[in-house]
């Protein structure tokens, strides 16, 4: 009589399934609820005056940059002049200036808001090279 691998195959697949499940509810477990979503606050950001007249200016093709927030802890280290009690998006739109090889110069508008009211709470403009600000910015997969 053959031995049928079938049983043995869907027990294998059942606890595989708990495992993805338990490791997915964890995760959304352990993500802050906040009244103001990721996508929302690169947009404030987006908007806010400062950063569209820098982006009009210095963003030309946007296939060299990147947006990207995350959530920061009000007890981290802020940027003088940012008090609150909430957590916040710290937002980062950036663009290099070429897409040639090499480190190059990274245009960025960087931003906080807050994560309950949806306050930005403060907009910098800036130019850097992309070595002096994070390795991890630089738009074109061949740069570093």
């Amino acid at each position: 009589m053959k031995d049928s691998k079938l049983p043995h195959a869907l027990l294998v697949i059942a606890v595989l399934s708990i495992l993805f499940a338990s490791a997915y509810m964890m995760k959304m477990d352990s993500v802050p609820d906040t009244e103001i979503s990721e996508a929302e606050a690169i947009s404030l950001v987006s908007n806010n005056s400062n950063a569209s007249e820098y982006m009009s200016t210095y963003f030309s093709t946007p296939e060299w940059g990147i947006s990207r927030a995350g959530l920061i802890d009000p007890s981290e280290d802020l940027p003088p002049g940012i008090t609150s009690n909430d957590l916040l998006w710290k937002v980062e739109l950036m663009e290099r200036s070429c897409a040639c090889s090499g480190v190059k110069d990274l245009y960025l508008v960087e931003g906080y808001v807050s994560s309950s009211s949806g306050e930005v709470l403060d907009v910098k403009t800036m130019s850097v090279l992309e070595s002096e600000y994070d390795k991890k910015t630089c738009a074109s997969t061949a740069c570093h």
